[in-house]
C-alpha cells in the first residue's frame, strides 16, 4: 500500500459513526506503588531513577523504594472523583491501560498448578470496579493491554522484547484480561505506540529498559511485539469472539510525512520511505502479512 496516497481525500464529511474519548495510560494514573500489591515494571522503575524527586531523596539520604518509585501521587480513591469529572466533560468514551505486572506480579500466567497464586486478585478487583463504574456513568471503557510496564522480571529473565517467548507470556495475560473483563469491555487495543516503545527501548535507551542494542535491538523487538499482537488477536478471536462480541486492535503512531517537492521524483520516494518505516512497519504485516518492501530492501 502506498501511503502517501492514503492522504488523498476528496470528502471531508464527518463519519456519524465516529467515535471520540478522552484517555490515559498507567503512567498517567493516579495511584502510588504497590498500592494493590503489583510486582515491578522495568518502566517505573528507570523513571523512577531519573525522577528529579528521586535523586533529591538519595541526596538527602536512604530512603524506602517504595517512597522513590511513586508516580504522580494520589490512591485509587480518585477513581471515582475521576469519572465524575469525565460525566460533566459528557464523555462517552474512555480509554485506560491496564497493568500487565499489576495482574501478573511476575508477568508469567501458570497454566497448571498455581495458576491462581500467579493472579494479584486486588488488582483484578481494582480494574474491575473501575469498569463497572465508567458503564455505570454510560461511559464505554477503550482498554489498552499494555502500554510499556513490562515486568521487571520477565526483562531481567528472559530479555524482554528481545525475546520470541514474549508473544506467548503475552497471549496468557491477554487471555487473562479477556476472561476477567471481556464480559464488560468490548474494545481491546493490544498496544499502544509499539514502534516508540521498540525504538525507545531497545535502541536509544531513552525509555524502559533502557537498552542501546543498536541496528537490531529495536527489529527484534518490533517483530515480536507484532507476533504478541497476532496472537492475542486470534486467541480473543478463537475463543471469546463469540462469547464477548468484542473487537481488538493497535494503536500505532506516525508523524506524517510529505515530499519536500511533489515534482520531484526522489522526494516522493523518501516520503513514502519514512512513512513505510514509521507506519508501514507495524501496519503492513497486520493488515497484509508480510513487512513493507521497501524495509526488507533496505534491510533484509
Amino acid at each position: 500500500m502506498e501511503l502517501l496516497k492514503v492522504s488523498v481525500a476528496t470528502d471531508h464529511t464527518p463519519n456519524q459513526s465516529l467515535r471520540l474519548c478522552c484517555g490515559s495510560s498507567l503512567r498517567g494514573q493516579r495511584r502510588p506503588w504497590g498500592s494493590v500489591g503489583e510486582g515491578s515494571d522495568c518502566q517505573r522503575l528507570l523513571w523512577g531513577c531519573l525522577r528529579p524527586r528521586t535523586i533529591l531523596a538519595w541526596l538527602q539520604g536512604p530512603a524506602e523504594p517504595a517512597a522513590l518509585f511513586q508516580w504522580a501521587g494520589g490512591i485509587t480513591s480518585v477513581v471515582q472523583e475521576d469519572i465524575i469529572l469525565l460525566r460533566e466533560l459528557h464523555v462517552n468514551h474512555y480509554r485506560f491501560s491496564l497493568s500487565w505486572p499489576r495482574l501478573l506480579p511476575t508477568g508469567i500466567r501458570a497454566l497448571t498448578g498455581s495458576a491462581a497464586e500467579q493472579v494479584n486478585k486486588k488488582g483484578i478487583e481494582f480494574y474491575s470496579d473501575l469498569i463497572d463504574a465508567l458503564l455505570s456513568s454510560n461511559i464505554t471503557p477503550i482498554v489498552t493491554l499494555h502500554h510499556w510496564d513490562l515486568p521487571q522480571l520477565l526483562q531481567v529473565k528472559y530479555g524482554g522484547w528481545q525475546n520470541v517467548s514474549m508473544a506467548n507470556y503475552f497471549r496468557d495475560y491477554a487471555n487473562l484480561c479477556f476472561e476477567a473483563f471481556g464480559d464488560r469491555v468490548k474494545h481491546w487495543i493490544t498496544f499502544s505506540d509499539p514502534r516508540a516503545m521498540a525504538e525507545k527501548g531497545y535502541e536509544t535507551g531513552h525509555h524502559a529498559p533502557g537498552l542501546k542494542l543498536r541496528g537490531t535491538g529495536l527489529y527484534k523487538a518490533a517483530h515480536h511485539i507484532i507476533k504478541a499482537h497476532a496472537e492475542a488477536w486470534h486467541s480473543y478471536n478463537t475463543t471469546w469472539r463469540s462469547k464477548q462480541q468484542g473487537l481488538v486492535g493497535i494503536s500505532l503512531n506516525c508523524d506524517w510525512g510529505e515530499p519536500v517537492d511533489i515534482s520531484n521524483p526522489k522526494d516522493l520516494e523518501a516520503a513514502e520511505r519514512y512513512l513505510q518505516f514509521c507506519l508501514g512497519w507495524f501496519a503492513n504485516p497486520i493488515y497484509a502479512g508480510d513487512y513493507p518492501q521497501v524495509m526488507k530492501d533496505y534491510i533484509g
